[in-house]
């Protein structure tokens, strides 16, 4: 994604108010993790040696309404900035849309489980993509697996499905991180998210990356392609983004 999520009467504190994820690691990352950290430049994002812990997932969510610039540091945009706003769902509580430029939309769901992604729009491609089950974004889990259904619709008629399929998806938890950005340095939990499987004729599979800081939400983001970014032009596009104004 140049990437970066119904109605639910909760409210998002009491959900996570007794919860907790501890996580203690060695922070040994595997050679795609490393690849991906390479992308932010030397230094940026560091594995810390720390214990992770979520009490409220929403602190680190960054679900407040506001909007954040972020500075492209990899990829063909690289060196660009992209503003992502999040904004409430009138009239569904618990649910949020998140822009990312003018390109991307996408519908994030705050859950008994954690925080999850339903929708995502893609005015490059005028396609609208659907989820279900919902993908994890942020849980009170260390790791989920599940299958993922999948329909790409017409975004100006979201009754035609134009593709379909389901996606074998993976969260995980990935330990704590320093990271370092043009708005400060923060401490922050990596999360990975992977995906793989077909949709339509076409075998599609990606992972993205997210560094989620308390109190301010994604700092670091190393976003897959869009689905149908994947469908509609047979390659990945990806990017990495540092947190640049608050």
């Amino acid at each position: 994604m140049t990437r970066p999520g119904g109605s639910l009467l909760f409210s998002a504190t009491m959900i996570f108010a007794s919860v907790s994820v501890t996580l203690a690691h060695s922070q040994t990352l595997d050679s795609d993790a490393r690849e991906a950290l390479a992308t932010f430049g030397e230094g940026v994002v560091v594995a810390t040696s720390g214990n992770a812990t979520i009490s409220n997932a929403v602190d680190f969510a960054g679900l407040e309404y506001a909007t954040k610039t972020f500075k492209i540091v990899s990829g063909g945009n690289s060196g660009k900035s992209v503003e992502r706003t999040v904004k409430p769902k009138t009239g569904e509580a618990g649910t949020y849309v998140v822009t990312m430029g003018k390109a991307f939309a996408s519908t994030l769901v705050v859950e008994k489980g954690g925080i999850f992604l339903t929708t995502e729009i893609d005015t490059n491609t005028s396609s609208l993509s659907t989820f279900n089950l919902p993908e994890p974004v942020l849980l009170n889990e260390k790791t989920m697996t599940r299958t993922i259904g999948v329909e790409l619709h017409d975004v100006d008629d979201p009754a035609v499905v134009t593709h379909s399929g389901s996606l074998e998806c993976t969260y995980e938890v990935l330990g704590t991180f320093k990271v370092k950005t043009p708005a400060g340095t923060f401490d922050a939990i990596g999360v990975r998210v992977s995906y793989e499987g077909s949709v339509g004729s076409a075998n599609v599979g990606d992972t993205n990356y997210v560094f989620f800081a308390k109190d301010v939400g994604p700092v670091a983001m190393r976003f897959r392609s869009h689905i149908s970014a994947l469908l509609v032009y047979s390659k990945k596009l990806k990017e990495s983004l540092l947190l640049a104004k608050k």
